[in-house]
């Protein structure tokens, strides 16, 4: 496969391409389920089985599986097992009270948002800023990898369940602000990140961006355009779509004592008060949108937008009816 093309299908500007008037969420429909051979690593001692869910009608081969770990009913102890080794570096005290008659995943063990993104699409939209007036600027709402890995981590410790932003955002900030809120690691740990980029002359380009799971699993969001999807992956399928002969990976553990700003804080335009352009009309929502810009086409700009408040059933999050609504979903910035 194409390289060039692969690293090409990941980038922001894809979403110049994104079918209009939807900018809502929708869940992935398994074709089949099969069992796979994927291991974790760090809970051996507790039975469990692998499920991989097919979709046979993703538009590539390479985001057709997503994976699950079943535990059924778990004891008490083996959940406390579980809770230590994958909820030590979130807010253990949001997952759902230990139940005898529960059958588990390794998803209840995973953060709010995590639990609520899981499987899913998400679906961007393009709008006029102000829908009466034709010089109005196109705005979009869309959603990639490392802004959802961005508000993972910014929502993985607060005290209390909080909706993520959906956001994208330019590759460069985001790779200086993941860097800068975490450390180098020689090993593979629940709640570190793995960031995958390439050089070319001089400079470092962020590509990718995952959360590790355990050794060797990672979730994410495949990418940027409408069909890529929100899933846990295994290693194998992530160095298939990313060569490490050509892609850095680099493992990352965020610093336990940073606490991340909203993405309107770090990333939009009003905290580029050099950011040259023609769109004084932008005025109040400078807050609301981040930029991308590229030396040949017009800077896209970008909306972020909070999701309504996520819903807790049968003891996991989920996302709630409104994102699955374009017309609720995006913004009125009227």
């Amino acid at each position: 496969m194409n390289k060039s093309i692969i690293f090409l299908g990941f980038l922001i500007f894809l979403i110049l391409d994104a079918e209009p008037a939807k900018g809502a969420f929708r869940k992935i429909l398994a074709s089949r389920t099969e069992n796979c051979s994927v291991r974790l690593p760090r809970i051996e001692q507790i039975p469990y089985r692998c499920v991989r869910w097919v979709d046979e009608t993703a538009k590539l081969p390479f985001w057709r599986n997503s994976l699950g770990f079943q535990f059924g009913r778990l004891s008490r102890s083996q959940w406390q097992i579980l809770t230590q080794t994958y909820a030590a570096w979130h807010n253990a005290k949001l997952l759902a009270p230990y139940n005898p008659q529960q059958n588990y995943e390794l998803l209840d063990f995973m953060p709010p948002t995590l639990q609520a993104l899981d499987r899913h699409r998400f679906y961007a939209q393009a709008r006029m800023l102000d829908a009466r007036r034709s010089s109005s600027p196109k705005i979009q709402l869309a959603t990639n990898c490392w802004g959802t890995v961005y508000e993972v981590l910014r929502l993985a410790r607060r005290p209390s369940v909080e909706s993520p932003v959906l956001f994208a955002t330019a590759a460069q900030p985001m790779l200086e602000t993941l860097r800068a809120i975490s450390t180098p690691a020689n090993d593979q740990q629940p709640g570190d990140i793995l960031l995958l980029s390439h050089r070319h002359g001089q400079r470092e380009y962020l590509d990718h961006v995952v959360s590790i799971v355990d050794r060797g699993l990672f979730f994410e969001k495949a990418g940027t355009g409408d069909e890529v999807p929100y899933r846990f992956v295994a290693a194998d399928t992530l160095t298939q779509i990313w060569n490490p002969a050509i892609f850095r990976y680099e493992v990352r553990r965020p610093l336990a004592n940073v606490a991340l700003p909203p993405p309107s804080d770090r990333f939009s335009l009003k905290q580029q008060p050099v950011l040259e352009l023609p769109l004084p009309e932008l005025g109040r929502w400078r807050s609301h949108l981040t930029v991308v810009e590229d030396a040949d086409a017009p800077p896209t700009l970008l909306w972020m937008q909070t999701l309504p408040p996520l819903e807790r059933t049968l003891g996991r999050y989920r996302l709630p009816p409104a994102a699955y609504r374009a017309a609720e979903l995006w913004p009125n910035p009227q």
